[in-house]
């Protein structure tokens, strides 16, 4: 059975976009991730993909808080990179430039919250509340995450 699917996610996103619909696959994987080879494959491909370059990008850009490391991780786990075209819309540049760590990353979110509020894909739209708990942990100066508990979405995080 596996192997019908592993065909199917190789031939590209149109039948990607299909099995995203299908019962019996979503049942598999749901399945498959109480394995301990499915979450360190999991594991393995979340550093790669994402928290490695978003590590990279954090240190590279003179950025220390762990509020502002949590900030750049999500952004690069939704849009793969701290998206060029918001911070256009913002002048502080980042620490490595001369700016102010916490002023890049409240006028980043800000900026951020505000595009993803307004999309008109509803999934994105939605998406928005990550950045609203961003936001509020900023309000609330917490930019060394000590302040428990952190509630993103109804759900405690931390």
């Amino acid at each position: 059975m596996l192997s019908n699917y592993r065909r199917k996610v190789n031939t590209g996103d149109r039948v990607s976009t299909v099995l995203a619909k299908s019962d019996s696959f979503k049942a598999l994987l749901k399945r498959a991730g109480s394995d301990p080879v499915m979450q360190e494959a999991q594991d393995t491909i979340f550093a790669a993909e994402t928290w490695d370059p978003a590590q990279r990008w954090f240190d590279e850009n003179g950025f220390t808080l762990p509020l502002s490391m949590l900030v750049i991780a999500d952004s690069f786990l939704q849009s793969g990179s701290m998206l060029q075209f918001l911070r256009n819309r913002f002048r502080e540049g980042p620490p490595a430039k001369g700016g102010r760590e916490k002023v890049f990353i409240t006028d980043y979110t800000y900026v951020r919250n505000n595009w993803l509020s307004g999309h008109p894909n509803r999934a994105i739209h939605n998406s928005a509340y990550r950045t609203r708990c961003y936001l509020a942990q900023i309000n609330s100066e917490n930019w060394n995450l000590d302040s428990l508990p952190i509630v993103m979405n109804g759900v405690r995080v931390a």
